[in-house]
C-alpha cells in the first residue's frame, strides 16, 4: 500500500482468496487462471471506481498495475514466487469475478496474483535491449 497513486487516490483493494473451490472456479472460467488453482493464495488487484482521480478516472488502472508490481516484489523479497493473471480490461473477465467474489458495483477486478513456494529457481532473465533506450531525443 506504499504505491504512489495518481494525486495519491489510493484507489487499490485487495480480495485474498484461500478457498479451494473459488480459486478452482476461477481457474476454469478463466482460461490463463489455471495457476490459480493450484496457488496456496490468490489477490485479487481490484480499483474502487468511487477513489479514481477525477481528471483522469482511468489512471486506477495503472495504480493497480503498481501496487500489482509492488505486492510482486514484496513475495518474492519473502522467497514467494508469484505469477501476474490479466483480467482488466477485458469485461467477461472482471464481470465474473464480481460475481463469483460478490464485489460491490464500485469495485472492478483488475489482476489477480497467485502466490505459493516457486517449483524451480531460474536464472534471472537478462531482458536489456540498449534499443529500447533514448536519451534526450529519439
Amino acid at each position: 500500500m506504499a504505491t504512489p497513486s495518481a494525486c495519491n487516490f489510493q484507489p487499490w483493494r485487495f480480495v485474498v482468496v484461500t478457498n479451494p473451490a473459488v480459486k478452482k472456479a476461477i481457474s476454469e472460467q478463466i482460461k490463463p487462471a489455471g495457476p490459480a488453482s493450484k496457488a496456496p493464495v490468490v489477490i485479487v488487484v481490484c480499483g474502487d471506481m468511487d477513489h479514481t482521480f477525477e481528471a483522469a478516472p482511468d489512471y486506477w488502472a495503472e495504480d493497480c498495475s503498481a501496487a500489482t508490481e509492488n505486492v510482486m516484489l514484496a513475495a518474492h523479497a519473502m522467497g514467494l514466487g508469484t505469477i501476474w493473471i490479466g483480467i482488466y480490461p477485458q469485461k467477461e473477465r472482471y464481470e465474473l469475478l464480481k460475481d463469483l467474489l460478490e464485489l460491490p458495483d464500485n469495485i472492478k477486478a483488475f489482476g489477480m496474483i497467485a502466490v505459493g513456494h516457486p517449483a524451480e529457481h531460474p536464472a534471472p532473465k537478462d531482458k536489456w535491449d540498449a534499443d529500447k533506450v533514448h536519451y534526450e531525443k529519439w
